[in-house]
């Protein structure tokens, strides 16, 4: 990995927007296991919800890094 790529890779970190989703994201899974009373049931709801919810947050910051590079 050169240089670039670790320094672009270290700024997805520092950028509001990711972490944001993740703010969003971490509550919406926490709403799921307040609302659903079996654990096995939410653990099967907030997984796949966090894992979209992360790549969403992901995703956000790298098209508005793109549209700043334009």
């Amino acid at each position: 990995m050169s240089a670039p790529d670790f320094l672009d890779f270290v700024d997805l970190f520092v950028s509001w927007r990711f972490y944001a989703g993740l703010l969003t994201t971490c509550l919406a899974c926490l709403a799921v296991f307040l609302f659903i009373p079996s654990e096995p049931v939410a653990i099967v709801v907030a997984v796949p919800l966090g894992v979209i919810g992360l790549v969403l947050s992901w995703r956000w910051q790298q098209r508005a890094d793109d549209k700043m590079v334009d």
